[in-house]
């Protein structure tokens, strides 16, 4: 028994009778529906303009988790996509990270993904950064200023301490099992926190903002103390 997976933008949803008639050969039982507000959006159209910004993106507990795809990733990814070159950055194998990547169709949204293992490195370690500089340059034809990268994860011991030993911006995405993860080097605190994508899109400039913003600006949310 075949099971396709339908996902489908608001637009489409008015046409859903259509799209199972068209697929009336499978029994709609085995249809898996992705409705809009599970996956957040259409995929991602095509880049025409030149894009100046970079954005390195965590797999795990930052896009998904145990439960899936984290709420409102994919609309994420989708309006990031139009104005930041997004980097897939995780410290999983290769097959692991393609695993992820296809079960959530995610492969689309991003320019690049990397699997820190394959080049003998692991975050936090900065170098990786060059790696990603270089090839981002291979590929797309013109370098990016260092000024110009950010990356979002939720680890302060992986993707944070990076991100600051590069002196790239960082973004701590304050939710999943390490959101109350405590902060114990300065190395380690981020330059914003964020609670969701939403907020994300907000510290990004893709949204209009609700917040005021700050280098290395705490958001109002409970957090604990560092370690002594």
């Amino acid at each position: 028994l075949k099971v396709v997976k339908a996902v489908l933008c608001a637009s489409e949803i008015a046409h859903l009778g259509e799209i199972l008639y068209g697929l009336s050969h499978i029994n709609p039982h085995s249809i898996d529906f992705i409705p809009p507000d599970v996956w957040g959006g259409c995929m991602p159209k095509k880049r025409e303009k030149r894009r100046e910004k970079v954005l390195i993106v965590d797999l795990e507990e930052t896009l998904v988790n145990k439960d899936g795809l984290v709420k409102g990733a994919a609309n994420f990814l989708s309006k990031a996509s139009s104005d930041f070159v997004l980097v897939l950055l995780t410290n999983h194998t290769r097959k692991k990270m393609d695993e992820i990547l296809n079960s959530y169709l995610l492969r689309p949204y991003f320019d690049l993904v990397i699997s820190a293992a394959e080049y003998e490195m692991k975050k936090p370690d900065p170098r990786i950064i060059g790696v990603i500089r270089a090839m981002l340059k291979d590929k797309l034809g013109y370098e990016f200023d260092p000024d110009n990268f950010w990356i979002i994860g939720d680890r302060v011991d992986r993707d944070i301490l990076l991100g600051n030993r590069a002196g790239i911006k960082t973004i701590r995405a304050r939710w999943g099992k390490y959101a109350e993860q405590e902060i114990e080097f300065e190395e380690e605190t981020p330059a914003y926190e964020a609670t969701s994508f939403s907020e994300v899109l907000e510290i990004l400039g893709l949204r209009k903002r609700k917040v005021k913003s700050g280098k290395r600006e705490k958001r109002k949310t409970k957090k604990k103390g560092k370690r002594s």
